[in-house]
């Protein structure tokens, strides 16, 4: 995770760009007030653009001292392609850094990172090219790639003083409906079927005679 320009996380001229590596597992944020664990959660949230209705709010979330600046937000994910909808996100990533003109890609080591600008024009979004992080590739393949990243990575933020029943009346219950429908889709169509089957055995063997 990189964050730059964005509330407590400012960066000045010459300055690396705070950044944070996360472990495989639980990751816990310790600090003491105001040292900016709620402002890097925001902009994970702001970035997947799955925050329980949050908004950008430029008047709170650009440092006011660099009123000029724009927010970046860089998430960098390790994608093993261990399953057919990280097979095709690696392959649609690696189609659009090619578009850019890169000759080798972030997605053909199995990198996949996403690049979130906020801007006085709005939110820009885009995939890191190799070499060129800020070079834009062709439109459409990017659309793509963001869609089926958004089927691939799944992010909720629950805040505390949330009760769990507004939890799992909200993104949980959205989230979990969506997963059950990828991934067991099959097995429902299984399910449908076999009953279907049954159903009619039923009626021709028994209810029939």
């Amino acid at each position: 995770v990189t964050v730059r320009n964005f509330r407590s996380y400012v960066t000045q001229q010459n300055q690396p760009t705070p950044s944070l590596n996360l472990g495989d597992g639980i990751n816990l944020l310790v600090g003491p007030n105001n040292c900016g664990k709620s402002n890097l959660l925001r902009a994970v949230s702001l970035a997947l653009e799955d925050s329980g209705g949050e908004r950008f709010e430029p008047e709170c979330d650009i440092p006011s001292q660099l009123t000029w600046a724009y927010p970046v937000i860089t998430l960098g994910f390790r994608c093993e392609g261990k399953t057919t909808v990280e097979k095709t996100l690696l392959k649609l990533v690696k189609d659009y850094e090619m578009s850019a003109g890169a000759d080798t890609t972030n997605a053909e080591n199995g990198e996949i990172i996403l690049r979130v600008v906020y801007r006085t024009s709005g939110r820009d979004e885009l995939f890191s090219v190799k070499g060129s992080p800020n070079k834009k590739g062709d439109e459409k393949k990017l659309e793509k790639a963001l869609s089926q990243f958004r089927k691939s990575v799944r992010f909720i933020y629950l805040k505390s003083g949330e009760s769990l029943n507004n939890f799992l009346s909200g993104a949980f219950k959205e989230l979990l409906h969506t997963v059950l429908q990828e991934h067991l889709s099959g097995h429902v169509a299984q399910a449908d079927k076999r009953r279907d089957q049954y159903i009619s055995e039923l009626t021709a063997d028994l209810l029939a005679p």
